[in-house]
């Protein structure tokens, strides 16, 4: 493939199967789709250059194909998950719907806006990322080209995050300078600048609890998931214990039988910071997907942003987890430090992670139950995003993953 200059049309093969110009555009947005979305931290900025092949467009069809090969690659790993999580519930034809739902969405923007201009492309790609970001398309937006902000231009904070969407206009229009350059700031950034550690006394643990999904509940399950929690956290002279996300209900009864294990915790001033559900009472078809803390201090975190339409249901009469998109996602102090918890979902989204980060937190905390991903780049996308976040706010990160 070349470059065009100009918008003038250079590629007579193009000219003459146009199908085969929107199927080639198509296929390389894809690719660079699945580099993007690999889970390494270092191939994240990549994310960035598919907007370079509007260069190449003439229809509405290659200005669609484009973002839609792109988005359709990142979300790819929802079709060997969703047959896990959904159990005998599963539908390849839903999924499929809502693969093409979430992927259509999410190239709305850029669809709408770019084409093969240079001059257009210098306000179009970065009125693409805003329109991506903030709702309510913000509330989709996974494989986000915003991710990759933070192992392009490390620690530079709200100044880096801006600086990206003012250049991503350039990067689009000049991708012959704009890709080896962003080659070069991803090595130098590889080298010179490492995650920091964690705060100490500070531990995430990792589980392989399993999980049913929307199958019968194991009850079995629970009970050893809440003994490992018990024992743990009577055994640990860790400050914080963070475990992942939805491991088990919390209830009286959970936190009656946690009690010696609680006692033992706040005796010696530690904090316990665990993902659980909690059933709404007097609504059956509700319950809130949460971060329980106890310790010193004693609170709730809700997920803000669930995964709409699985989750979060707002076209049916099963709210299923509400949206709770102004929620807090940060406590303190929490030993000396000002935590903010991402739920899953949340860390895929650039929205989800600007608010947190817009209350000052000082450590990044990310909760997942990717159990039925563990086959899959799921849990590494998860762990690639929060860690790049921390590195464009130069911010520690622990996340704790059951699969």
């Amino acid at each position: 493939m070349m470059w065009n200059h100009g918008g003038k049309q250079n590629m007579n093969i193009f000219t003459r199967y146009p199908y085969f110009r929107t199927i080639t555009l198509y296929l390389t947005a894809f690719t660079i789709g699945l580099i993007a979305g690999h889970g390494v931290l270092c191939l994240m900025p990549a994310a960035l250059f598919f907007p370079c092949l509007y260069l190449m467009s003439r229809t509405w069809k290659d200005r669609w194909a484009i973002p839609f090969g792109y988005y359709g690659a990142y979300l790819i790993t929802m079709f060997p998950g969703a047959a896990v999580f959904f159990g005998h519930h599963f539908d390849p034809a839903g999924i499929t719907l809502l693969w093409l739902l979430f992927s259509a969405l999410m190239s709305l923007p850029w669809a709408i806006l770019c084409n093969n201009t240079r001059i257009r492309l210098f306000w179009a790609v970065p009125l693409s990322l805003l329109a991506s970001t903030l709702p309510p398309i913000g509330l989709f937006s996974v494989g986000n080209p915003l991710l990759g902000a933070g192992v392009i231009l490390p620690h530079t904070m709200w100044y880096g995050l801006g600086l990206i969407f003012l250049a991503s206009g350039i990067v689009a229009a000049y991708p012959r300078v704009s890709i080896p350059t962003i080659a070069a700031l991803t090595l130098i950034s590889a080298i010179y600048f490492k995650p920091l550690p964690a705060p100490k006394g500070w531990e995430a643990h990792n589980t392989k609890l399993g999980g049913q999904g929307l199958d019968k509940r194991d009850l079995l399950r629970d009970y050893k998931t809440m003994l490992y929690v018990g024992d743990t956290i009577q055994q640990s002279t860790d400050h914080v214990l963070i475990f992942p996300e939805a491991i088990m209900d919390w209830n009286t009864t959970q936190e009656l039988y946690l009690g010696p294990a609680l006692n033992t915790l706040r005796a010696r001033k530690h904090t316990l910071i665990v993902g659980a559900t909690l059933l709404v009472p007097g609504h059956p078809d509700n319950y809130r997907n949460t971060a329980v803390v106890r310790g010193p201090v004693n609170t709730i975190v809700d997920q803000r942003i669930p995964i709409p339409l699985t989750m979060w249901k707002p076209l049916t009469p099963e709210d299923g987890v509400r949206l709770n998109l102004f929620g807090p996602s940060t406590i303190s102090p929490i030993d000396g430090q000002r935590a903010a918890i991402l739920i899953c979902y949340e860390q895929l989204l650039p929205l989800a992670a600007l608010q947190s980060l817009y209350e000052h937190p000082t450590v990044l905390i990310g909760i997942a139950n990717d159990y039925w991903a563990k086959d899959t780049y799921f849990p590494n996308i998860q762990s690639a995003d929060m860690q790049a976040w921390g590195l464009l706010f130069h911010l520690p990160v622990l996340t704790s993953t059951n699969i």
